[in-house]
């Protein structure tokens, strides 16, 4: 049973976050605090893409908390629309910091149509911030148009590996780069 004081401070927190301000995220994390069923509904709707993009963005990092399938979607379509003066950091940390979160957004967001310019946003944030999760990256680097090739493979220098062939085969094959640039172009592994 609820009390009136514990419900009056339940719709106080839900006025807060909906005026946005400094005490956003206090107010998304709060509402997530109280955990009851309308609390986790509330923040889901906040979390669609009627609300203004700081109070969805707090909403579904406070959601993630609860219920991380939906937070993962409704972050999967929030980063769609993701424009370079967006936080998106809120959104991704939301993930990167939980036990799981970020093979859930990984998989949310290989159900939607992400374009080049918010998946370049959200690497930007990971790379920036320090943070990596290798499917999360692959997915994001992906959408972006990205490719990934190192440079100069030569076998003057194939430092810990016994010929740069060896080494030329690792990146390509077991770190899953696109390509290299390479001094010694007969030495390329083939498969």
């Amino acid at each position: 049973m609820v009390d009136a004081n514990w419900q009056e401070r339940l719709n106080v927190t839900r006025r807060m976050l909906l005026k946005g301000g400094a005490g956003l995220a206090a107010a998304a994390d709060a509402l997530g605090a109280f955990g009851d069923a309308d609390s986790v509904a509330a923040l889901a709707k906040l979390g669609g893409a009627d609300t203004p993009t700081p109070v969805r963005y707090a909403a579904i990092a406070a959601l993630a908390r609860r219920d991380a399938d939906k937070a993962a979607a409704l972050a999967a379509e929030a980063l769609t629309g993701a424009k370079p003066e967006d936080n998106i950091g809120v959104v991704i940390d939301a993930f990167l910091t939980r036990k799981g979160g970020p093979e859930k957004l990984t998989a949310a967001l290989g159900k939607v149509k992400l374009g080049a310019d918010p998946a370049k946003l959200a690497l930007r944030y990971m790379y920036t911030a320090g943070r990596s999760d290798p499917a999360l990256s692959d997915v994001l680097t992906k959408a972006a148009g990205l490719t990934v090739t190192p440079w100069t493979f030569r076998s003057s220098n194939s430092g810990q590996f016994a010929s740069v062939r060896e080494e030329m085969a690792k990146f390509l094959y077991d770190y899953d780069v696109d390509a290299v640039f390479t001094d010694n172009p007969d030495q390329c592994p083939r498969r």
